[in-house]
C-alpha cells in the first residue's frame, strides 16, 4: 500500500510541476503579447473576434479610416451584418463583408476566418479582439495559417498598453490573464480534436463532461 502511496505522491508533484512550468511559459507570451505598442498599417482585411464590449465598433472604426477593404466579423450572419452596417459603417465607406456565421469558440473564430483569409487570397489583415484574448487569438489564427505567407498585426480593442509587470495589474486584469492562460488549453485541446477527426462540433453538441468540469474547476469568477 505504501508504494502505491509514494506513487501518487510522485505523480501528483509531477503533475503540479508541469503544470507550473507550462504556466510559466505561458505567463512569459502573455505578459511579452499584452503591453506591446501596437503600430497599425494598412492592410488587406480587417478580420474580428465577437465576444467582448468594443470589438464591433473598433472593426467598423478601422474600415471607416481605410485600414483595409474587407471586414470579417466572427460570428455574424447577414441581417447582424445589415444592422451594424447602418449604426457603426460611415456613409460615404462602402462596407464588403466576408461572412463567416458559424464559430461559436475563439478556435472556430480561426479557422473559419482563416479559411475566408485563404479563399480571398488576402496576404495582410489586422485583427481584433480585446487585449488579454489577443494572445490566444492571435496564436491559433497564425497556427491555423502557418505557412501560407500571411501577415497578422494585432490592433487591439484598448488603445492604452498594460503594465509590463504583472504585478502592476489591477486584481481583475490578473483574473482575465489567469482566465485566457487556462482558456488557451481548451483551445489546444480542440485543435487536436480537429486534426484527429477533420471535423468541428455539430451545432448545439455539449462539451464533453471532463472539459465543463475542468473549466468550472479551474476558471475564476470575474465581477
Amino acid at each position: 500500500m505504501r508504494w502505491v502511496m509514494r506513487w501518487l505522491l510522485r505523480m501528483l508533484v509531477a503533475s503540479g510541476s508541469l503544470f507550473v512550468v507550462l504556466m510559466a511559459v505561458q505567463g512569459s507570451y502573455w505578459s511579452r503579447t499584452l503591453p506591446a505598442p501596437c503600430e497599425i498599417r494598412q492592410a488587406e482585411a480587417v478580420l474580428v473576434f465577437l465576444g467582448g464590449p468594443g470589438r464591433i465598433r473598433k472593426g467598423y472604426d478601422l474600415t471607416n479610416q481605410g485600414m483595409a477593404p474587407l471586414l470579417s466579423l466572427s460570428p455574424a450572419d447577414e441581417r447582424r451584418l445589415t444592422r451594424w452596417d447602418k449604426r457603426f459603417g460611415a456613409r460615404d465607406v462602402p462596407i464588403r463583408h466576408m461572412m463567416e456565421d458559424r464559430a461559436t469558440t475563439t478556435f472556430e473564430n480561426a479557422l473559419l476566418t482563416g479559411r475566408l483569409i485563404e479563399a480571398h487570397g488576402i496576404r495582410h489583415c489586422l485583427l481584433v479582439t480585446e487585449r488579454f484574448h489577443m494572445p490566444r487569438s492571435l496564436l491559433l489564427l497564425r497556427l491555423v495559417l502557418a505557412g501560407k505567407g500571411v501577415r497578422i498585426d494585432p490592433a487591439p480593442v484598448e488603445a492604452k498598453p498594460y503594465a509590463v509587470s504583472p504585478l502592476r495589474w489591477s486584481v481583475r486584469e490578473q483574473k482575465r490573464a489567469y482566465n485566457e492562460m487556462i482558456e488557451f488549453w481548451g483551445s489546444l485541446v480542440e485543435v487536436i480534436n480537429y486534426k484527429a477527426t477533420g471535423q468541428l462540433p455539430q451545432p448545439g453538441q455539449a462539451e464533453s463532461g471532463i472539459i465543463k468540469y475542468l473549466r468550472d474547476a479551474l476558471l475564476l469568477e470575474i465581477r
